[in-house]
C-alpha cells in the first residue's frame, strides 16, 4: 500500500516508552504553491488525396505548446463531519508567460514518395511542409471536489517488540475534477515554408494574436495513504484515475480569420472547436512535518496527465461552410514540486 489521509488514535506509544499525541481535527485549511511545468500537444489529421485512406497517406497539423510553466497557488479546505468520512474542495490558478508554441503542418506517407509542385517528400513520416513558432502566455486554473472514505487504519508494530513504528491509514475517494488553460500566441516566426504548398515567407510575421482555450472535466476516483511516525513526520501518497474525462478546446486563429478566401476562418470566435473524451492520471508523494499539533509543513512532488481518445475537430470557414476532421489526440501534462502549509481546527 501507499496512498493518503490523516485519522489516528489519540496516542502512539513510541520506542523508549514515550508517547506522541496525533491530531484528529474536523477542519483542515491548506495553502499550496505548486512550481509546475506544463506541456500540451494537439494533433488533427485528414486524407491528403481524395479516395486514398488516411491510414495510407495523410496530412495534418500538430500544435506543440511547451514551457507552460507557472507557480500555481492552491487553496483547499477539508471537513470531516464523521470519523471515517471527509469532504475536500480545492481551487488553484495563476498566469504564465514565456512559453513556446510550434505549429506543424505535415505529410505522413512512410511507404510512398509524394510530389507536390516542386517539392518531393521521400517516404515522409510526419514531415513538416510548413512550420511556425510563437511566444505563449495565458492562465491555468483547476478545481477539485473529493469525498474520502476511510477503509483501513491501524498502527504498525515492530516485529521484535511492542513498540509502534508508525500509524497507517488508507482512504478511498471519489470526486470531480476540472482543469482549464487559456493560451495566447504572439510574435510569430515562420521557420519552414515549402513553395507550392504554402506561400508564407520565412522569418517574423506581424499581427499574430491567436488564442486557444481548452478544459477537461469529469468524475475520478482514487486512493490516499498516510504513514505517520511518532517523531512528527508523515509520508503521504495519493493516486487518482478517470477513464472518462470530457475535453473541449476552442481556438481563434486571427491571421486566418475574415479574409476573402473560402479556406479562411470566420471572423467570430471560435475558428474551430475540438471535442473528445479521455483519461486522467494524477499522483503525488510528499513528506510532512508537524511542528505543532495543528500545523503541518509539507514538501512533495505531483503531476497530472491527460490524454484524449480520438475526437472531432470542427472548423468554421469565412464562406459559412463547416468542415470536420479527425482529432487524433490531445495530451496535457503538468508536474513539479510543491510546498504546503496547513492548519487544523476543532
Amino acid at each position: 500500500m501507499f496512498f493518503c489521509v490523516i485519522l489516528q488514535p489519540k496516542v502512539l506509544h513510541a520506542r523508549g516508552g514515550k508517547s506522541y499525541e496525533l491530531p484528529s481535527n474536523p477542519i483542515k485549511f491548506e495553502f499550496k504553491r505548486w512550481y509546475s511545468s506544463g506541456h500540451g500537444k494537439f494533433i488533427i489529421s485528414f486524407p491528403l488525396f481524395e479516395g486514398i485512406p488516411k491510414s495510407v497517406i495523410a496530412t495534418g497539423s500538430t500544435l506543440d505548446y511547451q514551457k507552460l510553466d507557472t507557480m500555481l497557488n492552491i487553496v483547499s479546505v477539508e471537513i470531516k463531519p464523521f470519523k471515517r468520512l471527509s469532504f475536500e474542495v480545492e481551487y488553484g490558478d495563476n498566469s504564465f508567460s514565456g512559453g513556446t508554441g510550434i505549429d506543424h503542418d505535415w505529410i505522413h506517407a512512410p511507404n510512398y514518395i509524394i510530389i507536390i509542385g516542386e517539392n518531393v517528400y521521400y517516404r515522409p513520416d510526419h514531415e513538416d511542409f510548413c512550420q511556425s513558432k510563437s511566444t505563449l502566455s495565458g492562465s491555468t486554473k483547476l478545481l477539485t471536489a473529493n469525498a474520502y472514505i476511510r477503509t483501513y487504519s491501524s498502527p504498525v508494530s515492530s516485529f521484535f517488540t511492542d513498540d509502534i513504528l508508525f500509524y497507517q491509514s488508507l482512504d478511498f475517494f471519489v470526486g470531480f475534477g476540472w482543469y482549464d488553460d487559456k493560451i495566447r500566441a504572439r510574435n510569430g516566426v515562420q521557420t519552414i515554408s515549402h513553395s507550392g504548398v504554402t506561400t508564407t515567407p520565412l522569418g517574423p510575421f506581424d499581427g499574430l494574436n491567436s488564442t486557444y482555450h481548452f478544459h477537461w472535466e469529469g468524475m475520478k476516483f482514487g486512493l490516499r495513504e498516510t504513514m505517520q511516525f511518532p517523531n512528527r513526520l508523515l509520508v503521504e501518497a495519493k493516486f487518482a484515475y478517470s477513464p472518462l474525462m470530457q475535453c473541449t478546446g476552442k481556438g481563434y486563429w486571427n491571421l486566418r480569420a475574415g479574409c476573402d478566401y473560402p479556406s479562411c476562418f470566420r471572423s467570430e470566435y471560435p475558428s474551430f472547436i475540438q471535442t473528445a473524451t479521455g483519461h486522467l492520471i494524477e499522483a503525488s508523494l510528499s513528506l510532512m512535518y508537524n511542528p505543532y499539533k495543528t500545523i503541518t509543513a509539507e514538501l512533495g512532488y505531483m503531476g497530472s496527465f491527460y490524454s484524449s481518445r480520438k475526437g472531432t475537430d470542427t472548423t468554421f470557414f469565412s464562406d459559412g461552410s463547416v468542415g470536420k476532421c479527425d482529432l487524433d489526440r490531445i495530451t496535457i501534462s503538468r508536474k513539479g514540486f510543491f510546498i504546503d502549509l496547513s492548519a487544523r481546527f476543532f
